[in-house]
């Protein structure tokens, strides 16, 4: 019996940060918006709004963050479950010559959960 020789199987799907930005070309994007001294709604510029962003970097990046798991801070994102087969493996063999003998063990069982987390951030 031949096997194919990666048999990956997904329990979960996990993303951290994810967008989608279409297939095709720069995207369309309004930019940030303001409020004049006469209420009126009016749109950044480029260059304004890029002033505006670097300074929000230089503030947001001289704070310090720490980033663990089960600890102390603000949770972040879903609950992170751990799930492992509960299985003890499926040990097959196969001796295709006098000089040729291969062997493998499968995973087997079902998933199980073997622990859960979550992800917590902390400004210092």
């Amino acid at each position: 019996m031949i096997e194919t020789r990666d048999q990956p199987t997904t329990v979960l799907h996990f993303y951290l940060f994810r967008t989608n930005q279409g297939t095709q070309g720069t995207p369309s994007i309004t930019g940030p918006l303001y409020i004049t001294s006469d209420t009126h709604i009016r749109e950044h510029t480029t260059s304004s709004a890029d002033a505006i962003l670097q300074a929000d970097i230089r503030y947001w990046g001289a704070q310090k963050i720490r980033y663990n798991v089960n600890g102390s801070g603000t949770n972040k994102g879903d609950l992170i479950v751990n799930t492992v087969l509960n299985g003890t493996g499926n040990y097959q063999t196969q001796q295709f010559g006098a000089d040729d003998y291969r062997a493998q063990i499968f995973p087997n069982g079902t998933s199980v959960n073997s622990g859960t987390f979550r992800l917590k951030i902390t400004r210092v």
